[in-house]
């Protein structure tokens, strides 16, 4: 699979002027915070696995 594939198949080609860009220091502030914890399953129209 090439990088554009990969991209497209998880619907993030073409969002890239969309990234907003922050220092270092906020980063880790947000990390330390528990603000950068994975959301899975949370986003409008994610389907569940079936269990």
């Amino acid at each position: 699979m090439t990088p554009d594939a990969g991209r497209e198949q998880f619907g993030t080609a073409g969002n890239a002027s969309k990234i907003k860009v922050i220092p270092l220091a906020e980063m880790a502030k947000r990390y330390r915070a528990g603000k950068l914890d994975p959301k899975i399953g949370t986003q409008p129209g994610v389907v569940k696995a079936a269990e």
